[in-house]
């Protein structure tokens, strides 16, 4: 018997603006580092371009691009998982939240996994449920 279903993207719009944000910052940075690397080496080559290395300076430039956004899918495909342990908690926490109103159980706790973020959230909201029995 196998576990639960693991649904890596569940709040697509936070996941793929949280994605997106790295995914461009990485290449943002990838830019100004190409051009910083070509502005400082070309005073000291000026004729590097038309040389005989030509072809192989295009070949590198190529390879050092391909790679570039090869790292950058692989951070934004990473960064869906690491965004999991925010967003996951969050769906926790409103489906929880929908639940309490629907049955009206003031009795409920909010309980994310270990290794989930938010817990400090939890806490407090379980705190408030506390208080809220109280009166």
């Amino acid at each position: 018997m196998t576990g639960p279903k693991r649904r890596i993207v569940l709040n697509k719009n936070f996941q793929v603006k949280y994605a997106l944000m790295i995914g461009g910052s990485l290449m943002l940075l990838m830019a100004i580092s190409m051009f910083f690397t070509y502005s400082t080496i070309k005073p000291l080559f000026p004729n590097i371009l038309s040389s005989q290395f030509a072809g192989q300076i295009k070949a590198v430039q190529m390879k050092l691009l391909i790679s570039g956004l090869v790292y950058t899918a692989l951070i934004v495909y990473m960064s869906f998982y690491i965004s999991h342990r925010i967003a996951g908690p969050i769906f926790r926490i409103e489906k929880d939240i929908r639940h309490l109103i629907e049955e009206n159980n003031f009795n409920f706790r909010f309980k994310l996994r270990e290794k989930d973020e938010l817990q400090e959230l939890a806490g407090l909201l379980n705190e408030l449920m506390d208080y809220m029995r109280g009166k």
